[in-house]
């Protein structure tokens, strides 16, 4: 760790009021100019030291500002459990500073085991059915984040050109084939019924990037970490995002076995119910939103194996919208 960061790390924490002598420190991330996080050690223990400055950008310190805001108003109500704050401020200049406690870091779906992945999809319906068509949270909680309404119709003139311009790409040149890209129309006409029933879905408090990269690990289990982008939204999305990030081409039974306990847990969690077959109906809408609309931005940070079980999935899920 160079001396400017030590430096850096250790003013944060004066500021904190965590004024004792700093051990070491390991830089956990850094993204644009201005943002970057760290894990300190303090005499009672490790803790991650999160550093957004006034020279970041707005997005950035938006995010940044939005988790302090959660820590402080709405953690303690949440049923699941979150770091334990230890120090946050965020002053008028634009500068934010949180400091919570460290954890057992992230794990793969491989690495848990079914008990540890049972009581990660209990605490996500747990937490959806908390806060379940309580439509006032934006006005009561401002700083939540301001999404599209669920189900809004997308701009599929962008959408289109991202999909040529991957599939123009050296690597995708033979997974997305000029085959696939003239079947984007009919594809896109699927998601239209998809988005009608994401539309007509309550919403609630949804962690808004659910995947196991932000769940951290203690000894009584999950604790969920990273509220950058904590708003209102559909549940069910969350719980399909997580899946979608966790399995592989060869996980698709593992897909279908937590996306059909998430809706009997749902179902049993929220009066006066939600059929498990209308949760799953809703997962599958969402995620062929996200397959068309928001993974194309990615796929070339992925192997070509994995944005061919993109599209197979993508292809399956609009046979099952195509007729409404």
């Amino acid at each position: 760790m160079n001396t400017d960061r030590y430096e850096q790390a250790s003013a944060a924490l004066a500021q904190l009021g965590f004024a004792e002598d700093m051990g070491e420190i390991e830089l956990l991330s850094e993204g644009a100019s201005g943002a970057w996080s760290m894990r300190v050690s303090l005499p009672h223990g490790a803790a991650v030291l999160k550093i957004v400055t006034a020279a970041a950008d707005t997005t950035l310190r938006q995010r940044a500002q939005r988790e302090v805001a959660f820590y402080r108003e709405l953690a303690a109500h949440l049923p699941v459990p979150t770091p334990h704050l230890l120090g946050a401020q965020a002053d008028s200049t634009g500068n934010v500073l949180l400091l919570i406690e460290a954890y057992e870091a992230p794990r793969t779906l491989q690495a848990l085991s079914a008990t540890q992945m049972e009581a990660l999809v209990s605490q996500i319906a747990t937490l959806h059915a908390a806060f379940w068509g309580q439509h006032d949270l934006s006005r009561r909680y401002p700083w939540l984040r301001p999404g599209s309404q669920p189900g809004e119709q997308p701009d599929l003139a962008p959408a289109t050109q991202l999909w040529q311009a991957q599939a123009d790409t050296a690597a995708l040149r033979e997974v997305i084939t000029p085959a696939i890209l003239d079947a984007l129309p009919a594809w896109f006409r699927a998601l239209t019924h998809a988005n009608d029933l994401m539309q007509a879905w309550p919403c609630t408090l949804v962690h808004g990037d659910c995947h196991l990269g932000n769940v951290l690990w203690s000894a009584d289990g999950p604790i969920w970490g990273d509220w950058q982008e904590v708003g209102l939204g559909l549940g069910p999305a969350d719980m399909s995002f997580l899946l979608q990030r966790a399995c592989g081409p060869q996980d698709d039974d593992a897909f279908a076995h937590w996306s059909e306990r998430y809706a009997t847990l749902l179902a049993g969690a929220v009066a006066p119910g939600v059929a498990p077959a209308d949760t799953l109906r809703l997962m599958e809408a969402c995620e062929l939103h996200m397959r068309l609309i928001e993974w194309p931005h990615y796929f070339d940070w992925l192997p070509p194996e994995a944005v061919a079980h993109q599209l197979a999935r993508a292809r399956r899920l609009v046979a099952r919208f195509a007729a409404g």
